[in-house]
């Protein structure tokens, strides 16, 4: 399961985004073809109640896996962090359905029996030592304390994910030479292990280089700002003609951030005749934007590396405990951050 940039969503639980990877649906293709062939073994041919049951397996047993996300997901929540997640092949199961040899067998009792065993396996191998399986996190927060640094802790940990990876991959590859395609599984969640390891020690190495670095160490701070009393013909000659921009932050008298201004709102305005006085650039603010586009001077950069309102509108405007507008920042100046020559 995924909940992260470039993931499909399916739907939202609790305020949770739940989403897969593309991989995932060939992980699922996959474990339904797989499952189909067994299963059909196992039922004395019948292709039709084989393939059902195989999909309702597949199904379920990521369901299950989505259940044990979700546990994470909530607990994370409650403290604040964010919590990776990986996806486990059901290639370990295999032998306890070949257990069930050429009797007659229930397709009911032949999915809750792999289902059972598969979350049974998965336990037993959640808890190794390796990331980022949970006994890969344990792993990390000891380490962590041991050696007083959250990277040495997470290096520790991916280099026994790599480790693991490296055994899982090296037995699959076995099997497959010696004509069991069933290792493809281990080569599958071998990639996938090693991947989210290497990605574990990257993301770590980030977080590090902005450790104790806030907005206002990288901001702007000297921002065009657009006062709030001005009217939309001024606004539009002196500052959007002028500099070429499509918005500006606007502030009233005292330099508090009230919202943005945006061009294909002001040139309009600005530009359509009427009676009286044209009107001011207060009545022009996009509803919302004094809340979406604001970010407090003090907040560490580390948080706006997921921010969703930085990446869609590529810079923020930092304010003060007062609202007063103190600089911006955008995007180029969070990667510019994360570049050791900017340390």
């Amino acid at each position: 399961m995924s909940g992260g940039n470039g993931s499909i969503k399916l739907f939202k639980v609790f305020g949770i985004r739940v989403g897969v990877d593309v991989s995932w649906f060939v992980i699922l293709f996959l474990a339904i073809f797989w499952l189909s062939g067994v299963f059909k073994s196992v039922l004395s041919g019948d292709g039709t109640v084989a393939y059902l049951a195989a999909v309702a397996t597949a199904l379920l047993f990521f369901g299950s896996l989505l259940a044990h996300e979700f546990g994470h997901a909530i607990a994370a929540r409650r403290a604040g962090i964010g919590v990776p997640r990986a996806i486990e092949g059901p290639q370990p199961a295999i032998n306890a359905v070949a257990l069930t040899g050429d009797s007659p067998v229930n397709p009911v009792f032949l999915v809750l029996t792999f289902l059972a065993t598969m979350n049974a396996v998965i336990l037993a191998f959640n808890l190794l030592p390796a990331w980022p399986l949970d006994g890969g996190r344990v792993a990390r927060a000891v380490a962590w304390k041991l050696t007083g640094s959250r990277l040495r802790g997470t290096l520790i940990s991916a280099n026994l994910g790599k480790g693991l990876a490296l055994l899982l991959g090296g037995l699959g590859l076995w099997q497959v030479l010696a004509g069991d395609l069933g290792g493809l599984w281990w080569i599958l969640l071998a990639f996938f292990i090693g991947s989210a390891a290497r990605q574990a020690v990257a993301q770590t190495q980030v977080t590090e280089s902005l450790a104790g670095r806030n907005v206002i160490d990288v901001m702007d701070r000297h921002p065009v700002t657009l006062p709030a009393s001005v009217d939309v013909v001024r606004a539009d000659e002196e500052w959007f003609r002028r500099y070429g921009w499509s918005w500006f932050p606007v502030v009233d008298e005292s330099g508090r951030f009230l919202g943005i201004a945006r061009e294909q709102e002001v040139r309009p305005a600005s530009e359509r005749p009427g009676l009286g006085s044209p009107p001011l650039i207060s009545e022009m603010i996009d509803p919302g934007s004094g809340q979406e586009w604001r970010v407090a001077e003090t907040e560490p950069l580390e948080s706006l590396l997921g921010s969703e309102a930085l990446a869609r509108h590529g810079a923020l405007m930092a304010v003060d405990e007062s609202g007063v507008l103190r600089g911006v920042i955008t995007v180029e100046q969070v990667r510019a951050a994360l570049k050791p020559s900017a340390m």
